[in-house]
């Protein structure tokens, strides 16, 4: 899901109304939605949503509810994968390449349940559902650090890396994977800012929020990609 889908729904939702819709028309694009929304706030839960979302996609495709639609960019990334496939089967510690295997698994699904979203202004009120769960991690993020800074007060006082100790991520409790999820994320809003002038308002305490959570996140490749 493309942040350019935010430029083609030009007749914004009403968030609610959205969601009702996709809950009552297109269950498997409802629980896409939510598993979109809750990266930012837990991988773990992201994939039991996702899995689910597969499950009633397949089950659609199944019963002839829903037809199979590829992008073309899917026959390129199986390329791909035959290639990992491939050194991973004369890999000497096959164990060593499961996580990756898993990470593609994912892709695959994701390919296979991303069609469900058909309307540009579904994807549109999936965004901004992102940019809430965002926010929200972002917020602990903040809490997180001034947390730290009291605990931590004399450690910080005599270490030559204060970071080791105020350096977290948020919800996702590591920084590099809130650094990779709110780098997407900050994009994205840059985008619908741009595509809708009329809703900036907003948007502007989400702004404040996640530009301070990225500051205080002390990752310094966040910093150079914002």
């Amino acid at each position: 899901m493309s942040t350019a889908t935010l430029q083609l729904g030009r007749t914004l939702p009403q968030t609610e109304s959205a969601w009702r819709v996709l809950y009552h028309q297109k269950v498997d694009a409802f629980v896409l939605g939510l598993a979109l929304c809750a990266v930012p706030v837990s991988i773990a839960i992201a994939e039991s949503l996702l899995a689910l979302g597969l499950a009633l996609r397949l089950n659609a495709l199944v019963r002839h509810k829903a037809e199979l639609r590829l992008p073309r960019i899917f026959w390129f990334w199986l390329i791909w994968v035959a290639l990992e496939v491939a050194a991973w089967m004369h890999s000497p510690d096959l164990k060593a390449g499961h996580g990756e295997l898993r990470h593609l698994a994912l892709i695959a699904a994701l390919f296979l349940v991303l069609p469900a979203v058909d309307r540009p202004s579904y994807a549109v009120t999936i965004w901004r559902g992102i940019f809430f769960s965002a926010t929200v991690s972002s917020v602990v993020l903040i809490a997180d650090f001034l947390s730290r800074l009291v605990r931590y007060s004399r450690e910080l006082s005599t270490s030559s890396d204060p970071s080791f100790y105020l350096r977290s991520g948020g919800l996702l409790n590591h920084w590099m994977i809130y650094g990779t999820v709110e780098v997407i994320v900050f994009a994205a809003m840059l985008e619908f800012w741009r595509a809708y002038p009329e809703k900036r308002r907003p948007l502007v305490p989400l702004f404040v929020l996640n530009g301070l959570a990225i500051f205080l996140s002390l990752t310094r490749m966040l910093w150079v990609c914002q």
